[in-house]
C-alpha cells in the first residue's frame, strides 16, 4: 500500500514536471510569432478582389445583390451620406462598417491576406516562424482618422509589440476635400502617436493613389446583364455607391486637380517618411526602421486589367502587384 502511495506520488510529480515543461515550450514558441499590424482601407479589407471588371463571377453577383438590398433600405439620411461622404467622413466610414462589412475578404488582401503574394505569407516563409496578423482597418479608412484605427490596435495587441506595421491608406485623402496642409497634419498627428506606442517596429507604408486612371472607364461595362442584374457600367455604380469618386468621373478640371493634390500630398507623405527615418522631431524616439514603397506603375498602363468589378478596387491581380510592392520594399530596407 505504501508502495501504491509513492509510485502515484511519484506519477503526479512527473505529470505536473511534464505540464510545466510543455507550458514554458508552448510559451517559447508563442514569444517567437511575428506580430503583424495592418491600418488601412478597404483595399487592405480585399473588397470585392476574388471579381474582374467585365467578368465579376457568382461571389461577386450575390454580395452586389446583397448590397444592392441594403441600400434601398437606407434612411433618406444615410443615403445622402452614400452620395456626399465628404459631408461627414467618419459617419460614412461607421456606415460603411456596419451595412458593407461583409463585401471584404480579408484573405486576399495584400497586406492582410494568405495568399502567396501576401506579405505575412511571405514573411512566414522568408522567416520559417509562425505569423499573426491584426488587421484594424476600415472600409474608409484614411490619414485623417488614423487615431481611431491605432486605437482599436492598441485594444487587439493587449500590451504586445507589433514586429510590422503595414500603413496601406489608399486614396480616400484625396478624393474627400482634404487640402494638402490638412493631410500634413493628419499624416504628423498620426505618426507622432504610432511612433511614441510603437517604436521599435519596423513600417512600410504605401504612397497614395492617383485616381485619374478611372475616368476613363466611365462607359466601361464593369457587371453584363445577368440573373436580375442590367448592365451595368462603371458610372452606374459611382452614382449609386460611390459618391466620392464622382469627380472622377464627371469633372476633367475637377479630376486634374485630384491628381496634383495626390502628388503634393505624396510628396508630404514622403518628406513625412525622411523625417522619421533621420529621427527627427517629433521621432527621435524611434528605433525601428520605416520603408516608404514605389507607386503603381504597371497598374496604371492598363488600369481595366487590376481591378475588381466595383471598378474601384484592386482585383486579385492587383492585390498582386500590391503585395510585391510591400515585398521589394521589405528586402531592400528592412530585411536583415
Amino acid at each position: 500500500m505504501i508502495m501504491l502511495k509513492t509510485k502515484f506520488k511519484t506519477y503526479k510529480i512527473l505529470i505536473a514536471l511534464w505540464l510545466l515543461l510543455f507550458s514554458m515550450s508552448s510559451s517559447a514558441a508563442s514569444g517567437k510569432r511575428i506580430i503583424v499590424a495592418v491600418l488601412g482601407d478597404s483595399v487592405t479589407q480585399g473588397v470585392w478582389a476574388n471579381s474582374t471588371l467585365g467578368n465579376p463571377g457568382l461571389d461577386f453577383y450575390l454580395s452586389a445583390n446583397k448590397a444592392i438590398r441594403r441600400l434601398e433600405k437606407l434612411r433618406p439620411a444615410q443615403l445622402a451620406l452614400i452620395q456626399q461622404p465628404e459631408n461627414n467622413l467618419m459617419a460614412y466610414s461607421r456606415l460603411m462598417e456596419r451595412k458593407f462589412r461583409f463585401t471584404a475578404n480579408n484573405q486576399l488582401s495584400a497586406t492582410a491576406g494568405n495568399q502567396s503574394y501576401s506579405f505575412a505569407s511571405r514573411l512566414r516563409q522568408h522567416t520559417n516562424k509562425p505569423v499573426r496578423v491584426l488587421n484594424v482597418g476600415f472600409l474608409a479608412g484614411s490619414y485623417k482618422f488614423g487615431r481611431h484605427q491605432l486605437r482599436r490596435l492598441r485594444n487587439r495587441l493587449a500590451g504586445r509589440r507589433p514586429d510590422y506595421i503595414l500603413v496601406n491608406f489608399n486614396i480616400i485623402d484625396v478624393v474627400s476635400g482634404d487640402t494638402p496642409d490638412s493631410f500634413k497634419s493628419n499624416v504628423k498627428d498620426f505618426f507622432n502617436l504610432l511612433i511614441r506606442r510603437y517604436p521599435h517596429s519596423q513600417i512600410i507604408v504605401t504612397p497614395l493613389q492617383d485616381p485619374s486612371p478611372i475616368s476613363a472607364l466611365t462607359d466601361t461595362v464593369s457587371i453584363p446583364a445577368f440573373i436580375g442584374f442590367p448592365t451595368t457600367t462603371c458610372r452606374d455604380i459611382q452614382e449609386r455607391a460611390y459618391g466620392l469618386f464622382k469627380s472622377v468621373y464627371t469633372d476633367p478640371e475637377e479630376m486634374f486637380r485630384l491628381q496634383q493634390t495626390a502628388a503634393e500630398m505624396n510628396q508630404l507623405l514622403s518628406d513625412e517618411v525622411e523625417q522619421i527615418r533621420g529621427r527627427q522631431l517629433p521621432y527621435s524616439v524611434f528605433q525601428g526602421k520605416i520603408a516608404l514603397t514605389e507607386n503603381l506603375p504597371q497598374m496604371n498602363q492598363d488600369w481595366k486589367e487590376y481591378l475588381a468589378a466595383d471598378c474601384v478596387h484592386p482585383n486579385l491581380k492587383g492585390q498582386a502587384i500590391i503585395g510585391d510592392m510591400l515585398w521589394d520594399a521589405f528586402l531592400s530596407e528592412l530585411s536583415d
